[in-house]
């Protein structure tokens, strides 16, 4: 998985090193030349990989069930509130916003508590008590 980013990242710092080589044995001069042109495409093409490779190792391993992260969800609901004509739908839709609030809450709170739990057994010891616990 890292193999592929990792590639990447060197192949822009190799890239950024090879401009900087070039550019010290070329002339100051207020023109474009093509090593400049042929630089800038080979820097684009290669951040372009880059983002590719992360957004394809992102959704290859991507687990839930929307793209959207729950925190760019809220406002699609809340337009949907305003657009209830009933006090059915108003209830319908202010029960699916509190459950997925409630659900991001719970999930922080596990990531937090598991985290926790592993930072305890690499230690060996005990870490003070956080805020989230006494609840």
């Amino acid at each position: 998985v890292g193999e592929r980013l990792s590639f990447g990242v060197t192949l822009v710092v190799a890239s950024q090193f090879g401009k900087l080589v070039v550019m010290q044995l070329m002339p100051i001069c207020s023109e474009l030349l093509w090593v400049d042109v042929f630089l800038l495409i080979n820097e684009l093409v290669t951040l372009l990989s880059l983002l590719e490779s992360t957004l394809v190792l992102f959704l290859h391993h991507y687990e839930s069930d929307s793209l959207l992260p729950s925190w760019l969800a809220a406002p699609r609901i809340l337009r949907s509130l305003a657009a209830c004509e009933t006090a059915d739908e108003r209830e319908s839709v202010l029960t699916l916003l509190f459950t997925r609030i409630r659900h991001a809450a719970e999930t922080a709170v596990a990531a937090e508590k598991k985290a926790r739990r592993e930072l305890e057994a690499a230690a060996g010891t005990s870490l003070p008590p956080s805020d989230s616990e006494g609840e």
